[in-house]
């Protein structure tokens, strides 16, 4: 074989892994950041309690971000986490009654549902454990101090990749390099114009 004819052998074969690599990085991306899945229930209670209206695709919350705040703001909040707001929540589970959680674009994305207005608790004795009632008016929820919290802490001076990033990669156990250095530092920056379009969306509570 001449070397002109080694030569185009190499760079073919170069070319040609170089199309396989961008072909594996483009199915992985597909695989990653195309599925738009919700976090569905069978049982039609806790599906009006948990379910998915869609909000979260274009008003949701970055999964990990909204678990975060009350971590990077906490000064900012009456009491100890969304509890303290009025947000409810059951033995168990990582979000309160009213919030649901979609898979899309790549990353858990959470939002309000109508639970989060329609569900309460009851006590028939003052001893007795709260009873959850759905569909009951949430009476205890100060729907527009959460609003104010988002808002003020997503504003912040420490609401930045450098705080709240490694926040995140304790809570979730880890994080891959693609959502330690692109994802959620780029979902910080997101998140506020993402709040703008809450502000909006509960500007009725006003």
């Amino acid at each position: 074989m001449s070397p002109s004819a080694a030569r185009c052998s190499v760079c073919r074969f170069f070319l040609w892994a170089l199309l396989l690599l961008l072909a594996l990085a483009a199915l992985g991306a597909a695989i990653r950041f195309l599925p738009d899945r919700p976090v569905t229930y069978a049982d039609p209670v806790e599906h009006f309690k948990y379910g998915s209206t869609g909000g979260e695709r274009n008003m949701g919350f970055p999964y990990w971000l909204w678990q975060v705040l009350p971590e990077v703001c906490p000064d900012l909040l009456p009491g100890k986490g969304y509890a303290s707001l009025g947000f409810i929540f059951e033995q168990g589970r990582d979000l309160p009654v009213g919030m649901s959680k979609r898979r899309h674009m790549g990353i858990d994305r959470v939002f309000l549902n109508c639970a989060v207005c329609h569900t309460a608790t009851v006590r028939t004795t003052p001893n007795a454990q709260p009873m959850l009632v759905a569909g009951m008016p949430a009476n205890q929820l100060d729907l527009m101090r959460f609003q104010k919290f988002v808002q003020a802490c997503v504003n912040d001076r420490r609401f930045t990749p450098a705080q709240v990033v490694p926040r995140i990669e304790e809570k979730a156990g880890g994080l891959g390099l693609l959502d330690q250095w692109v994802v959620y530092p780029l979902g910080v920056h997101l998140m506020r114009d993402g709040v703008a379009g809450l502000l909006g969306r509960l500007r009725f509570i006003h």
